[in-house]
């Protein structure tokens, strides 16, 4: 009888999932099982413990029919944290086109670093550049999101879409990869960022671009590392290099600036995440926060702070780490993202009327223009 339970809770499990990823039910004659690898890695990456799986199979009997509705998502993100929810959704999300238009030139792959042992895709970058310019272009530095543990400098938001837009900007634009988690912890995640970055001011102008003109973006755990890169002025310095090769930063919805702080006001799930990457030493954790390395005489650059509406932490920990630069004479600006979730705040960057674009484009142009 107790196999029997289980064998149904497993069918149930399984149809509440397919449900939520918008994967259509076959039969197990019809599975392709190259079409179901992507499911079946993503499911193993998330880790979903029994209670969130509870919680998630909750929502969707209470929300059959309306998973593309904001209430269905915002309840989504009290269960999973924002970097679970962004998977989930990509799965759900049509893949949209990777073939590399005719007006631009795409050199993959690039490795910026070699470290035994390592991967070589984990350290290295796609550099994207209009193949018609005038001269030396400005240049965008993408970091990719995850949690720290999952994302690549290839997934359409990160890589290819936001390179068709911000090289129709004129802009030089560069994904960039780095070790993850469980392989490392803080810092091994910054000193990859740290080193891809001294590498593209010392490179890029071997793709058109302009090292003198040098801005650094990321989107959720890699808003996190682009705000550190800017402001542990240590991990430019191993590279020969200060934070003044950065002009400006622009944060995607992050919510890790001040960690001791997050671990506070974040739930359990969201926080057992940090302790993978950051660990539970006190004062690892402060090395690993932004808002502990701001002051007056590093020469930081300018920061425009995105956070969504909807997420508390996000907003709290945004308001800190502006008060904090703020206070240090240093440029910072907060835009909230209304009506944007987590993942659409990141991949809606370029699309006509996008509020969050427009703020960029006029942070980028405020500062190129002096």
């Amino acid at each position: 009888m107790k196999r029997k339970q289980i064998l149904v809770c497993t069918f149930f499990a399984t149809t509440c999932l397919v449900l939520l990823l918008g994967i259509p039910r076959v039969s197990s004659a019809q599975v392709d099982q190259k079409q179901q690898t992507p499911f079946l890695e993503t499911l193993k990456e998330l880790k979903l413990s029994d209670t969130q799986k509870q919680k998630v199979f909750q929502l969707l009997r209470e929300y059959r029919g309306k998973y593309q509705t904001d209430q269905f998502r915002s309840k989504l993100l009290e269960v999973l944290t924002p970097e679970q929810a962004e998977k989930l959704a990509q799965l759900k999300s049509p893949p949209g086109s990777r073939i590399i238009p005719a007006d631009i030139t795409a050199d993959l792959d690039v490795v910026y670093s070699k470290r035994p042992g390592t991967d070589a895709k984990f350290l290295s970058l796609d550099i994207y550049r209009p193949k018609k310019s005038p001269g030396k272009l400005p240049v965008m530095i993408m970091i990719h999101g995850g949690g720290w543990r999952i994302g690549d400098k290839s997934n359409l938001s990160v890589g290819l879409d936001k390179a068709k837009y911000f090289n129709r900007q004129g802009f030089v634009y560069v994904s960039v990869n780095y070790r993850l988690t469980p392989e490392v912890q803080h810092p091994g995640h910054i000193i990859d960022v740290a080193e891809a970055v001294a590498w593209i001011h010392d490179h890029v102008g071997e793709y058109g671009g302009d090292p003198e003109t040098l801005f650094v973006m990321g989107h959720s755990a890699g808003a996190h590392l682009a705000a550190l890169v800017a402001t542990d002025h240590r991990r430019l310095k191993q590279h020969d290099k200060n934070l003044s090769i950065i002009d400006g930063v622009i944060l995607l919805d992050g919510a890790g600036y001040d960690i001791p702080a997050k671990s506070k006001i974040g739930n359990a799930i969201a926080n057992s995440m940090y302790l993978s990457a950051f660990t539970e030493d006190e004062a690892t954790q402060l090395d690993a926060s932004p808002i502990h390395h701001v002051a007056a005489d590093k020469q930081i650059p300018p920061f425009l702070i995105i956070p969504i509406e909807r997420r508390a932490d996000s907003n709290k920990l945004s308001t800190d780490l502006k008060n904090a630069l703020n206070k240090a004479d240093i440029k910072a600006s907060i835009h909230v993202a209304q009506g944007k979730t987590h993942g659409s705040v990141n991949s809606d960057i370029g699309k006509a009327e996008d509020k969050p674009t427009a703020a960029i484009m006029n942070f980028l142009n405020a500062i190129m223009l002096k």
